[in-house]
């Protein structure tokens, strides 16, 4: 039930906060999300005071999951950002089994980045390599761009890394059938 419905209609409410009634209607009906000021306006024409408190969060919280892996990321990360800033990647992500706390001595670390329109594969061979020696891990550095243009690549990259980094059977090759002969 809209606010204003329980403690009296918007024209009443809007005329004790010195707002106008439109601006009441908008953010019942969420069209408007309320500034402080306004926020804090409507709410002391209710006859309330807003009062705000900033608590740190708890350690589980904060970013990544606890575990070895996760725990080398924090320690470099600074240095990664760095080294990533420096050949024109930025604003690097966590994902994969290091994000999700499924990883293991031998995980690798998977990282989204966004790239400058400069940056070429040359570039993130020689990122992969430094940040893969810095944090004593295998690194992999995927594009940001790559998962909005090209989604299903992007899940069947992700499917084959997982089988590559946690292997069910042994792959095998088949090569396809062909009726075609090369003809000289």
């Amino acid at each position: 039930m809209p606010f204003c419905a329980k403690r009296g209609r918007q024209t009443d409410l809007a005329r004790r906060a010195g707002l106008a009634q439109s601006v009441i209607s908008m953010c019942e009906s969420d069209r408007r999300e309320p500034g402080l000021r306004t926020l804090t306006k409507l709410i002391e024409a209710t006859g309330h005071k807003l009062s705000l408190a900033l608590t740190p969060p708890t350690q589980d919280q904060l970013g990544l999951p606890d575990s070895p892996s996760a725990a080398d990321w924090r320690r470099h990360r600074r240095t990664v950002t760095e080294t990533l800033e420096r050949a024109g990647a930025h604003n690097p992500r966590v994902f994969g089994s290091v994000a999700r706390a499924e990883d293991a001595a031998a995980s690798d670390i998977d990282l989204l980045v966004d790239l400058a329109a400069t940056v070429g594969l040359v570039t993130l061979a020689r990122l992969t390599r430094e940040l893969t020696e810095l944090l004593d891990a295998a690194v992999n550095i995927v594009p940001a761009a790559i998962t909005n243009a090209f989604p299903p690549l992007v899940a069947a990259v992700a499917r084959l890394l997982e089988r590559l980094e946690h292997p069910t059977e042994t792959p095998t090759f088949t090569p396809p059938l062909t009726t075609d002969h090369h003809k000289s």
